[in-house]
């Protein structure tokens, strides 16, 4: 697994395989993490998802 990151919000997971390489326990986007709090449950977020939470479609762009 490369670089991970966490969100919130589950809503905004696809579901994609983090870790395709793991025999056991494979990761998706949207899963459950253990970093998390009951209160404040924390979820994977694979980086394409994270991109889009970051950086939203209607977004306009900005030229340089």
């Amino acid at each position: 697994m490369k670089q991970v990151r966490f969100t919130e919000d589950p809503k905004e997971c696809c579901g994609k395989i983090l870790n395709e390489a793991a025999v056991q326990s494979l990761r998706h986007c949207g899963m459950k993490s253990i970093h998390g709090t009951d209160e404040r449950p924390l979820y994977y977020i694979c980086p394409e998802c994270y991109l889009k939470s970051v950086y939203p479609e209607d977004l306009p762009p900005r030229r340089v």
